[in-house]
């Protein structure tokens, strides 16, 4: 079944993509969380009131398990 061939094809190029997409969030989010907890600060924003959404956000789309 050549349909089902491109459909399966399309999912996995469909997956590949959202992971890699989930996979640039995560080292966005450390990123910045990392930068507040050794900083106190994102540049001039003070940003104690993300950090705990930025924690959540980070634990919902899998952590830091690279």
């Amino acid at each position: 079944m050549v349909c089902d061939e491109c459909s399966s094809d399309t999912d996995e190029k469909t997956v590949e993509k959202l992971q890699e997409q989930i996979n640039t969030a995560k080292k966005y989010i450390e990123h910045v969380i990392g930068t507040i907890k050794r900083d106190g600060h994102l540049g001039t924003i003070q940003t104690d009131w993300i950090l705990p959404d930025l924690e959540k956000a980070l634990a919902a789309i899998g952590g830091d398990d690279d």
